[in-house]
């Protein structure tokens, strides 16, 4: 990681982008989003509140808490994405309970078992050599990593190079690669990210667990 302190970072962004901190309520209502979505059918409003044994107008409410470029609607109303996790194909291909779903960008596949607390099959694309890149992400970690060379790229806003949130991408700088020289190579064209391994972005997914869902989540 170098100089930078990305758990810092990592921490300073989200407590920014969520101002005031989300409620337990608030927390509940995210959680069971990544936990019904994780069949891979779109939920209703009505379903989320039963599901909490919550009002509807609370449910409600909680949404409109959440940034509204995190949460996608379909033509029916109903919830089909949220947070990193949605149907719509991306480069990183995103398998739990037997359905195929997918992560906006590499860091959403690291962070969002430990919140669901169910493994993951993750499939990804290096996008300098096109090689195939795959592993086993559960709650506690990273596994079965193929190639085990695997590394990524991961940039946040606040970053020297990326002072300005509405400006910044994760799914424009955050990937997977298949080795160290070649994310390196990739980064040094690319300017802003830095390269990091697989267990530091986990970790850095843990850092960020910890704030978003500090009264509902063990981690």
């Amino acid at each position: 990681m170098g100089h930078v302190d990305l758990h810092r970072l990592v921490e300073q962004w989200f407590l920014s982008l969520i101002s005031p901190p989300l409620s337990v309520e608030e927390q509940r209502v995210a959680r069971q989003l990544y936990l019904l979505l994780a069949d891979g059918t779109p939920v209703s409003q009505e379903h989320l509140a039963s599901s909490l044994g919550m009002r509807i107008a609370t449910v409600n409410k909680a949404l409109l808490e959440f940034p509204q470029r995190y949460i996608g609607f379909d033509e029916q109303g109903r919830i089909f994405e949220f947070g990193g996790l949605g149907p719509d194909p991306t480069p990183n291909r995103f398998t739990v309970r037997g359905r195929t779903l997918y992560a906006w960008c590499a860091w959403d596949s690291l962070f969002i078992p430990p919140i669901i607390d169910e493994p993951a099959r993750v499939e990804a694309t290096c996008p300098v050599t096109g090689n195939p890149i795959s592993m086993t992400v559960t709650p506690k970690g990273v596994i079965d990593v193929k190639p085990g060379s695997t590394v990524m790229t991961f940039a946040i806003p606040g970053m020297d190079a990326f002072p300005d949130p509405k400006r910044f991408s994760f799914m424009k700088t955050v990937f997977f690669f298949t080795s160290s020289e070649v994310a390196t190579k990739w980064a040094a064209e690319n300017r802003g990210p830095v390269v990091i391994s697989l267990d530091e972005g986990f970790e850095l997914g843990r850092t960020m667990n910890k704030i978003r869902f500090k009264n509902v989540l063990n981690v």
